[in-house]
């Protein structure tokens, strides 16, 4: 949800705009950064980007996948297919120092729901 870190990383990407994903719910794995584990009742709230091949590939290097960090999965969101990095161990843990607030200064600039952010602010 970074956009200055998304102009960093990958400087082709555009912002779609505000989504949610329901059915999940948002949590820190084992690693220290978010996740998402299946809830029924949740929402995981957040932003889509549209991205060229160059973007995916920094992200890739950017999100660890090729060290195992994370994943790439594919959901449906918004009736389309959407690529969302997932933690490879969703276990849960706590946060790297400093990590929520910079999600919640995303979160809130993005004009997220209040209890959403709040459930973020929790995991602190």
């Amino acid at each position: 949800m970074d956009v200055a870190g998304m102009a960093e990383r990958c400087p082709g990407a555009a912002l779609v705009g505000v989504t949610r994903l329901p059915g999940y719910r948002f949590v820190i794995a084992r690693a220290g950064y978010a996740s998402l584990e299946p809830d029924p009742a949740g929402d995981v709230h957040g932003v889509l980007w549209q991205l060229t091949p160059q973007d995916v590939a920094a992200l890739d290097l950017f999100e660890g996948v090729e060290e195992g960090l994370y994943r790439k999965a594919v959901f449906s969101i918004d009736g389309g297919p959407v690529l969302v990095y997932v933690p490879a161990d969703r276990a849960r843990g706590k946060p790297v120092a400093g990590y929520l607030a910079g999600v919640v200064a995303a979160a809130k600039k993005h004009g997220l729901p209040e209890d959403y952010i709040k459930e973020i602010k929790g995991w602190g």
